[in-house]
């Protein structure tokens, strides 16, 4: 019943990005990576909180891919990282993105996506960003980081 009424997809702060394609969400456990994987076809699973033990990764019967890269939430990400990151978001592969609460670290990344791939100006991304929980008076680097993309997006170019 939960499923149909959408009430699990806000337990795990999961959001569409991409229509069918890109997910965003909290930390992951293996009822969620079951759900996205039956639901939407997930299968591939970017995870922002490095070899964290205390997030399981997805069962080896899903065959999904994983990426695992550690950033941190108070400073924006290496440059080939977030690169990285958005090649697979352009990539076919359904893919979810996660971090500890699916807000800092994962709201960078979809901000990014948005900026840099979608067109979106900052102030939307940012609107965005925010109205999932990140507050930009917390991690000010992240917000001006991406206004710097935004201002110069051959920067994402360099190492």
């Amino acid at each position: 019943m939960c499923d149909r009424l959408g009430c699990l997809e806000r337990a795990y702060n999961c959001q569409a990005v991409v229509p069918g394609r890109v997910f965003r969400s909290s930390r992951p456990d293996e009822r969620w990576y079951r759900y996205l994987h039956e639901r939407y076809g997930v299968r591939h699973v970017v995870r922002l909180i490095g070899d964290d033990p205390r997030i399981p990764l997805p069962p080896p019967d899903l065959g999904m891919r994983v990426t695992t890269l550690a950033w941190f939430s108070n400073t924006p990400p290496p440059r080939a990282e977030l690169r990285r990151v958005l090649e697979i978001f352009d990539g076919p592969d359904p893919v979810v993105i996660h971090c500890w609460g699916g807000i800092d670290r994962t709201g960078y990344a979809v901000a990014a996506y948005r900026i840099l791939r979608q067109g979106w100006d900052v102030e939307r991304a940012f609107a965005e960003m925010n109205g999932r929980k990140h507050d930009p008076r917390d991690r000010p680097n992240m917000q001006n980081d991406l206004r710097r993309l935004a201002e110069a997006p051959e920067l994402l170019q360099g190492p």
